[in-house]
């Protein structure tokens, strides 16, 4: 029998980065039925239906989900309807892969780890810069050549170009979530600067964290949504070592590593690591939902799951709240 997949969410950015990585992975994986999906907007539905190769279309999730018992569901909603709609899928027991953030705060992710744990449903959150191609080579070189507390700080920028939504914490999130990740650590302490600029909308602003992890590493963050250019960078750095990583956006990234006196050893081109010329292929879209169609395919629980992301959350959560100081 083939793998079925079901969709929930059929608007803009899941048409942009999911759909054409639903349809890659059918293309990569044979058995596999790209079996429904689903929006409110009938015309949505249709729409991505035929456009990535689904065999029906539904308005109605209870119907999808009672009709076509999948195998897995990917959900690609709003933060402030996504855990509603999530709590019912893991209450069926479909194993979900769910777009970030999950929720609208830290207590809806909270209360999905519960269901997913009551009702012992695999899941995964969709921070798609962990499975960005670049970011999985840096994080192979650290485990390989380097020891688990040896990095000694990072700083991470990320710059947009005219994003004054009042709600700019959910692309912030990645920044939080990424930088936790490379560190193998949660965060400690994070102070929090802001340079607000009222005249352009509700909390516009830039924003900058100075953060300490448990690991003993720091981090300095800077968030500028409203700058000339979309892009994402960091600096990694470690005894003798300097890595930098450009983590592109509409590019496929570089790696760079120096060491003693400015030695350039490593620099690696996203070109070296694949050929894939789409935004959902080097962006890590694609290779976030392979990894948990396979792991759910062949029984393994997904790496990232919904506890995996709470502090993340928390970190969001805070700088919507413009909290300056945070603690753990």
């Amino acid at each position: 029998m083939p793998f079925k997949i079901c969709v929930v969410g059929c608007g803009g950015h899941s048409s942009y980065t999911h759909g054409p990585a639903f349809k890659r992975y059918v293309r990569d994986f044979k058995e596999t039925s790209l079996a429904a999906c689903c929006d409110l907007d009938k015309d949505k539905a249709k729409k991505y239906c035929e456009e990535f190769g689904f065999r029906k279309y539904y308005t109605d999730v209870e119907l999808m989900l009672d009709s076509e018992k999948p195998d897995a569901v990917a959900l690609i909603l709003p933060e402030f309807i996504e855990a509603q709609v999530a709590a019912r899928i893991l209450e069926k027991g479909y194993p979900l892969i769910l777009e970030k953030p999950p929720g609208k705060d830290s207590n809806e992710t909270r209360l999905l780890i519960e269901a997913a744990k009551k009702y012992n449903v695999p899941n995964q959150v969709a921070f798609n810069r962990r499975y960005h191609p670049i970011v999985r080579e840096m994080k192979k070189i650290l485990k390989a050549e380097h020891a688990a507390d040896a990095i000694q700080n990072i700083r991470y920028e990320m710059y947009r170009y005219n994003r004054t939504e009042n709600i700019f914490w959910a692309t912030a999130i990645h920044g939080f979530d990424l930088v936790r990740d490379l560190a193998g650590s949660d965060y400690k302490h994070i102070q929090v600067f802001y340079q607000d600029f009222p005249a352009l909308g509700e909390n516009v602003s830039n924003f900058f964290l100075y953060c300490t992890f448990k690991s003993g590493a720091t981090a300095q963050l800077s968030f500028c949504p409203i700058g000339g250019i979309n892009s994402e960078q960091a600096a990694i750095n470690i005894k003798d070592h300097t890595f930098i990583l450009d983590i592109g956006y509409y590019t496929k990234g570089t790696l760079k590593q120096y060491t003693q006196n400015d030695q350039l050893i490593r620099d690696i081109k996203g070109e070296d690591l694949f050929t894939a010329e789409r935004v959902y292929d080097y962006n890590g879209y694609y290779h976030e939902n392979e990894d948990f169609f396979n792991d759910i395919r062949n029984g393994r629980y997904p790496a990232g799951d919904l506890t995996t992301c709470v502090q993340s959350m928390e970190v969001a959560e805070g700088i919507a709240k413009k909290l300056t100081e945070m603690s753990w």
